[in-house]
């Protein structure tokens, strides 16, 4: 049965959730059960309330889906008193791949987690198979500028910043100051790069090196010929190591300077004092 994805959440950088909204079929008759014998003038006859399928189980796609979340969030559910089902980053790793996937196997219910630029593509109506649902939360109120009205509200920034190690194998106590991110080339100090361009960690890094860079007449897709260059120089100059993200080359001494999503940081500071 194919179902409709109606979008909570979303935005920069941010958590988001998408949910959809679908009448239970047990109780698609619930306000014709009334008793023929009753006056049907009554105007204080009120319709039953449906009741919760307490059996369904609420799938989930999302890219922010670490073991850890994905574990938490299920026994939160539980608790609370209903079942959810999401794939862990060891099934799914990158948001555009959950979306497909909520696209192709059509089962989804919420739509959890992505960047800006791929919750504007779906609100876009850019990946068939997805059909959003307005709604407005009681909530929609608290979120701030980042929100889509009646379509999507983000519930938290995910920020990618730019760390460093100071010690001899770092910086050696050096300061770094950079204006923007494609600084990093002239720091005199080596720095990892990733080995994609896809992943929405990835998107966002290659953006803030590119925005200082904007340029609405350049023929060069508004960016000028400049950031262009600043870019390749980022990737032909930094150093791959083959990590998913840059914090474990980081930490082998292998780069001095790395960009890495703060919202791993801890998970990876884990495994890294283990």
């Amino acid at each position: 049965m194919k179902r409709a994805l109606a979008v909570f959440l979303a935005l920069v950088l941010a958590l988001s959730l998408a949910s959809c909204g679908r009448q239970n079929a047990n109780n698609s008759n619930a306000g014709n059960n009334t008793n023929n014998t009753n006056n049907t003038n009554n105007t204080n006859d009120v319709p039953p309330e449906p009741v919760a399928d307490t059996d369904y189980v609420i799938r989930i796609y999302s890219d922010s889906n670490t073991t850890e979340k994905t574990k938490w969030l299920s026994e939160k559910a539980a608790k609370a008193g209903f079942k959810v089902s999401m794939d862990d980053n060891t099934v799914i790793s990158i948001g555009a791949q959950a979306i497909q996937q909520a696209a192709e196997k059509q089962d989804g219910d919420i739509l959890f987690g992505f960047s800006e630029m791929q919750w504007i593509q779906l609100l876009k109506g850019n990946y068939e198979g997805i059909s959003l649902l307005e709604w407005s939360p009681s909530w929609a109120g608290k979120v701030g500028e980042y929100s889509f009205s009646g379509k999507a509200y983000g519930l938290s920034l995910h920020s990618v910043a730019m760390i460093c190690r100071t010690d001899k194998k770092g910086t050696n106590g050096e300061e770094i100051k950079l204006q923007h991110w494609a600084d990093i080339a002239d720091s005199g100090f080596t720095w990892y790069r990733q080995g994609r361009i896809g992943g929405t960690t990835n998107v966002n890094i290659n953006n803030a090196i590119l925005y200082p860079f904007t340029d609405p007449s350049s023929p060069a897709g508004g960016i000028s010929v400049e950031g262009w260059k600043a870019l390749w120089r980022y990737c032909a100059e930094g150093i791959c190591t083959g990590d998913l993200y840059g914090f474990d080359p980081l930490n082998r001494g292998d780069v001095q300077v790395s960009a890495f999503p703060m919202s791993r940081f801890s998970e990876r500071i884990a495994a890294a004092a283990e």
